[in-house]
C-alpha cells in the first residue's frame, strides 16, 4: 500500500508536467501556423509618385523583403471606368499614382513595424505608407499571449512537480534511515541503499510517459470530439508528434533524475 502511494506521489505530478508540455508543444505549432498564414496574407501598402523596385527597399537596413507587387494603374483606372467620364479617366490615369504591397519574410513585432514605417516614409518616391499597425497589434499581441501563457504554465508545473518529488523522496529517506544506515555501515554506497527509490523514480516515469503519450494520440486522432471546428480549421495540417514524443520521454526523465538526484547529493554531504 506504501509503494502504490508512493508510486502514485511520483506519477501524478509527472503526468501534470508532461501534460503542460504536450498543450505547451501544440499550442506553439498552431501559433506558428496561424503566424506564417498572417505574414503570407499581411501587406504594407505604399504609395508612390514614381515607380520603385525591390532595390530601392533592400537599401533599407533591417527590412527583409519577401516580395514587392505593384498595383496596376491600368487596373485600378479600370475599376472606376463605370463611375467616371471618359475624358476624366484619362487624367486619372496620368495623376495617379503608384499603389505597392510589400510583403516581409518575417511576422514583424508592433516596434519593428513602426521602425520599417518610418524608413520607408523616408524615400523621396514614397509618397505614403500604410501598415494597418491597429490589426496587426491585436493580432500579434494576442499570439504572444497564448504563446507566453502556456510556456509559463510549463514551467510552474516543471517546478511543481520537481519539489513535490523531492520531498516524496525525502520522505522516503526519513522512513527508511535505519535501513540506508545498517546498509552503509557493511560498506554499501548511498545509491545502493536507495536502490528502491531510485527504481521507483524510473519506473514512474516511463509509466507517467507512456500515459501522455497515450493520451495525446487519442486526443489528436479525435480532434472533433475536443476542439470546435474554427480551431480545428487552423491547425497544421499534419502535425509530426515525433519530436513530441520524444520530448515528453526525455522531460519526465530529467525531472525524476534531478529530483532523485538531488536529494541523494544533499543526503550524503550531510
Amino acid at each position: 500500500m506504501r509503494t502504490l502511494k508512493s508510486f502514485l506521489f511520483f506519477v501524478i505530478p509527472l503526468i501534470i508536467v508532461l501534460i503542460s508540455l504536450s498543450t505547451y508543444s501544440n499550442i506553439s505549432k498552431v501559433i506558428n501556423e496561424y503566424k506564417q498564414t498572417i505574414i503570407n496574407d499581411y501587406a504594407i501598402m505604399i504609395v508612390a509618385n514614381e515607380p520603385i523596385d525591390k532595390s530601392d527597399i533592400i537599401s533599407i537596413n533591417d527590412i527583409k523583403i519577401k516580395d514587392i507587387k505593384n498595383l496596376e494603374r491600368d487596373i485600378i483606372v479600370e475599376n472606376l471606368k463605370d463611375e467616371l467620364p471618359e475624358n476624366s479617366l484619362g487624367q486619372l490615369k496620368e495623376k495617379l499614382p503608384y499603389f505597392y504591397q510589400i510583403y516581409l519574410i518575417d511576422y514583424p513585432s508592433s516596434i519593428e513595424l513602426k521602425y520599417i514605417e518610418n524608413e520607408l516614409k523616408k524615400l523621396q518616391k514614397i509618397k505614403r505608407v500604410e501598415t494597418f499597425s491597429s490589426d496587426h497589434s491585436k493580432t500579434y499581441s494576442l499570439l504572444l499571449l497564448n504563446g507566453q501563457m502556456s510556456k509559463i504554465i510549463f514551467i510552474l508545473t516543471s517546478l511543481f512537480a520537481i519539489f513535490i518529488l523531492m520531498k516524496q523522496v525525502k520522505i522516503w529517506f526519513i522512513e527508511n534511515d535505519r535501513r540506508i544506515t545498517i546498509i552503509q555501515y557493511y560498506g554499501g554506497s548511498i545509491f545502493y541503499g536507495a536502490m528502491p527509490i531510485i527504481r521507483l523514480a524510473l519506473f514512474s516515469f516511463i509509466v507517467s510517459s507512456v500515459v501522455v503519450v497515450f493520451l495525446e494520440n487519442i486526443f489528436m486522432n479525435n480532434l472533433s470530439l475536443f476542439l470546435t471546428p474554427e480551431i480545428i480549421n487552423i491547425l497544421p495540417e499534419n502535425m509530426d508528434m515525433t519530436f513530441d514524443y520524444i520530448a515528453i520521454f526525455v522531460i519526465s526523465f530529467l525531472i525524476s533524475a534531478i529530483s532523485v538526484i538531488g536529494v541523494l547529493i544533499k543526503h550524503k554531504v550531510k
